[in-house]
């Protein structure tokens, strides 16, 4: 541990499975030069532990994908008004699809499907 400097983590998802000499490359260009504290992989998922002021996430990103690696994005937004947007668009999609939203239409639409 370096004295003074504050530490953050970082977790990449990858579109696949880290190998094991793969991992090796990425502790020796981190680890062992004083830039992280630690690394971890587990699966197609690498977790570094490092020094702000030294190292950035781009820079590991960067890393990853001279490896060949590309970090693949989460798809839930961690926003919870971004979520409430995208559920409400996924539910319409599926209720009305993808026709345009008119008042007469899908009165005329619905009135079909409740006459029997």
């Amino acid at each position: 541990m370096i004295e003074g400097l504050m530490i953050k983590d970082a977790i990449f998802h990858l579109n696949r499975e880290v190998l094991p000499e793969d991992a090796e490359r990425l502790r020796l260009v981190f680890y062992e030069r004083r830039r992280s504290r630690e690394l971890s992989t587990e699966g197609d998922t690498v977790c570094v532990i490092f020094y702000p002021e030294i190292l950035s996430v781009s820079t590991i990103s960067e890393n990853l994908v001279k490896l060949g690696y590309e970090i693949v994005q989460d798809e839930k937004p961690r926003n919870p008004f971004k979520r409430f947007i995208g559920n409400m668009a996924k539910s319409n999609q599926k209720t009305f699809g993808s026709e345009r939203l008119d008042c007469c239409t899908i009165n005329r639409k619905f009135k079909r499907l409740l006459t029997f």
